[in-house]
């Protein structure tokens, strides 16, 4: 008889034990970072290959993400300190490359110029808060648009200067004289621009000239010519 009460009164503790330890869980403020609550940032940002106009970028999926943003800055090696463009990528309309990762081209780009580019991910409504930035840097090519001066187009003091066809954003040209390294600037008219093509006088005979091309402050091409 007392073996079994004894009995009862060890199940009657140990059930007000586990009901005591289940509320003590249900009841706890273990403090949660919820900095932590968003999505991966893609493992891997690379560039790939880099013209003087165009950039292959390629990064790695993100389980979840709806979308991806790009953004750009010039000159500044990862500062980010001013956003030149911005580009957003539908996950639904990317595929993988044969290395199982994306792939994306951004066009349209200055050529000789140091990019920094910073990419996260992020759903389409924000329910899940946007990963964190990964970045890169990487520089693209030097244009070559002014084409070489055709022999009969040099005089003793003038010049024709010709650039692609392509090339119509373009705003001036500076020749510099390999003389005293003085320089002439020469703003193109919209007949220029049309024509592709510039008639340069009063230059001095017997000396090399320099010539580059410029849209606003970014340099597209550079030769080198004499006059006769």
């Amino acid at each position: 008889m007392k073996t079994k009460f004894l009995k009862y009164i060890l199940i009657a503790v140990f059930t007000v034990f586990l009901a005591l330890n289940f509320s003590s869980c249900n009841n706890s403020d273990f403090p949660v970072d919820m900095s932590y609550y968003r999505l991966f940032s893609p493992v891997t940002f690379t560039p790939g290959t880099i013209t003087a106009t165009n950039a292959q970028l390629t990064f790695s999926k993100v389980i979840t993400a709806e979308k991806y943003i790009i953004e750009l800055s010039e000159n500044d090696s990862l500062h980010f300190n001013s956003i030149t463009r911005t580009v957003q990528i539908s996950a639904d309309t990317l595929t993988f490359n044969t290395d199982s990762m994306y792939t994306v081209l951004v066009d349209s780009m200055k050529g000789g110029i140091r990019y920094s580019a910073r990419i996260k991910a992020a759903t389409n409504n924000g329910t899940i808060p946007e990963s964190k930035y990964d970045v890169v840097t990487f520089v693209t090519k030097t244009e070559k648009i002014i084409k070489a001066v055709l022999p009969e187009e040099v005089t003793n003091n003038s010049v024709i200067l010709r650039w692609d066809a392509t090339g119509n954003n373009v705003t001036r040209i500076i020749l510099i004289s390999s003389t005293d390294g003085s320089s002439q600037t020469f703003n193109l008219t919209d007949a220029d621009k049309v024509a592709s093509m510039k008639l340069i006088e009063n230059l001095s005979s017997l000396t090399n000239y320099t010539a580059q091309i410029y849209n606003a402050d970014n340099k597209r091409g550079e030769i080198t010519f004499s006059t006769n």
